[in-house]
């Protein structure tokens, strides 16, 4: 996934917590490699740190469109769900796949879903 550093956050804590922009909206992550030029753009791989739970921090949703949006201190993410694991989801958001841990999902399984993230970390790849 492409990504813009709009800037750094504050924050305490080994990795640096960053404001970043994709072509679906903004979100709040953590950095995990070491270079970071505010405004720079990165090729970035999405891991999610959050163990979600059905009805609170993941629903189903008929929103079409791939999106990160901000409130407060979360991203939310809508996105496809492109399988189901054992113990969690595998999501695609702008041509990138996550996995998510989730509680058992529902049956059926709906094709969308709208995560509230708070643990966001990316790292910086090249193709």
């Amino acid at each position: 996934m492409k990504i813009k550093i709009i800037n750094t956050l504050p924050h305490d804590g080994p990795l640096r917590k960053i404001l970043f922009s994709t072509p679906v909206g903004f979100g709040i992550a953590f950095w995990a490699n070491e270079a970071l030029e505010e405004g720079g753009e990165y090729n970035v791989e999405l891991d999610i740190n959050d163990n979600f739970i059905w009805g609170s921090t993941i629903n189903s949703t008929l929103e079409e469109k791939d999106k990160f949006e901000i409130l407060g201190d979360i991203t939310k993410i809508t996105a496809n769900i492109t399988s189901n694991e054992d113990n969690g989801l595998a999501i695609e958001l702008q041509h990138s796949i996550a996995l998510v841990e989730t509680n058992p999902s529902p049956h059926p399984l709906p094709r969308r879903v709208e995560l509230s993230a708070k643990h966001i970390t990316l790292y910086s790849i090249e193709y």
